[in-house]
């Protein structure tokens, strides 16, 4: 499932497009919140956007497995500070 996927099944026809464009930056920073391993934050957003359990399990899923590669393995190790600035340099 992606973003506009969930996106069209909040969508209510008297939001417009100001709620949609606004939904998905709230889905673009639950997805930060994915990729830096934040899952609670990440659920706890979704759910505050009224997204239904089921499809905020199934949105994580899809996101970890966009980001299930070795570069961005590393940079969620930068990101969490698990890799020294000094040794990028």
């Amino acid at each position: 499932m992606n973003k506009n996927d969930l996106i069209k099944l909040q969508k209510i026809e008297l939001y417009g497009e100001v709620y949609e464009k606004t939904l998905s930056v709230y889905l673009d920073i639950v997805e930060h919140f994915i990729f830096i391993g934040d899952f609670k934050s990440a659920k706890e957003l979704m759910s505050s956007l009224g997204f239904k359990k089921k499809n905020s399990n199934e949105y994580i899923k899809t996101i970890l497995e966009k980001y299930d590669d070795e570069d961005s393995k590393y940079l969620q190790m930068i990101m969490n500070k698990k890799i020294k600035r000094r040794i990028l340099n």
